[in-house]
């Protein structure tokens, strides 16, 4: 092997280097991009279900409203009845 030949067998292998640690250096930035996404997505799951369950409750709340104002109407109709009986 000549003296040229090894020179450009080492310029090729330092170039080959210079691509792999490109290519690294990119991996790592797509590696870094995807654990801010992966961390948005975690806090966004984490916001959902605040929300489902905060809306859970109000549900339930509700569900309990409209239980409460459903006995006071029958307690209306049945104070209604008495005035419409004793005017017949």
């Amino acid at each position: 092997m000549t003296v040229d030949a090894a020179a450009a067998t080492i310029r090729s292998a330092v170039e080959q280097v210079h691509l792999v640690e490109e290519r690294l250096g990119a991996i790592t930035l797509a590696t870094k991009e995807e654990d801010v996404s992966v961390s948005q997505i975690r806090d966004a799951m984490k916001l959902l279900d605040e929300v489902t369950r905060n809306n859970a409750t109000l549900v339930q709340q509700s569900m309990l409203a409209c239980e409460a104002l459903l006995a006071r109407s029958d307690t209306l109709q049945r104070a209604v009845r008495i005035f419409t009986m004793n005017a017949a």
